[in-house]
Formats: C-alpha cells, structure tokens, sequence
C-alpha cells in the first residue's frame, strides 16, 4: 500500500459488521448429552426484589444424533434463590440431588433445612444426561426473540 492509502484508510470511518446467528439444526424433542460448560449470573435482582443467582448448563449433543450431533444448547437457566425464598429453591435442591451433589442438613426449630451450594464447574462439567430441547420465547428491547434451549431430565451417569 502506498502512502497515501494508508493515509485515506485512517482518516475513513472504521468498518462495522454484523454476524448471522449460526443456523442451528437442532429441533425440539428428547437429546442425550454431555454438560460441557457452565455459566453463571450472580447475585441478580429479580423484578419482585428477591436475590437469586442463575445458572446455565451448556450441553453438547452426543455425536449418536446424525443431524445435530456436536452441537451445543444452553439450558433454559436454574435459579438459586437467597434469604428467606426457601420455598422457591425446590427445583434447584431437586437439581442438586440428581447431581448427586451431598446436601448439608440443618436441624433448627423442629425442622430440616438443607444448606444449597452454589453450582460449580467440577460439580457438572463431564455429567452424561437426557435433555428436552424446546423453543422458547420471549419480547425483549429488540423485538420478539425465539431460540432452541434445554433442560435437563435425567443424569446417565
């Protein structure tokens, strides 16, 4: 390039881009996978002013599907509610428990309260399991969205 083009090239704007979502040929229905990953929202307020920390399963479709096999699917997200929630923590301790992560038990005033650890990566990560992979959809700030998640309905393991 000569000078004078490098000249126009950093005086031009920069150039902007946009990337297509990946076409995904990963349909509803019933999947055995592998959770490869593991994401986490701490601390996240809820629109009813409760506490909560979110987790998201990354699964990897086992290579035995031929149409999808190797594709990952983020779980539809599993809430650990903090402070006096304790009833909405049943599908989370219901998740730990077909983990088969040990829960500590607390007895206090006649009754049992079981101790929720947070979820880790060496708790899940490497985990066989059957998932339900559904569409799911939702209005946000640009529109009407619709994406493909999971949840998980068995450990194989």
């Amino acid at each position: 390039m000569s000078a004078i083009d490098d000249l126009v090239d950093s005086a031009s704007p920069k150039k902007s881009y946009y990337i297509e979502d990946s076409v995904s040929t990963l349909k509803p229905g019933t999947y055995r996978a592998v959770i490869s990953g593991l994401k986490t929202k701490q601390n996240v307020t809820t629109r009813t002013g409760v506490q909560c920390d979110i987790y998201w399963m990354i699964y990897t479709i086992e290579e035995e599907h031929p149409e999808c096999g190797g594709e990952d699917i983020r779980d539809s997200g599993i809430f650990r509610f903090k402070g006096d929630e304790t009833k909405r923590n049943r599908f989370y301790k219901k998740f730990l428990e077909s983990l088969e992560i040990p829960l500590k038990q607390i007895k206090k005033d006649g009754k049992v309260y079981y101790e929720l650890p947070p979820l880790l990566d060496e708790n899940v990560v490497g985990k066989k399991v059957q998932i339900n992979a559904f569409e799911n959809k939702w209005e946000g700030k640009y529109g009407v969205n619709h994406e493909i998640v999971a949840k998980m309905t068995k450990v194989l393991d």
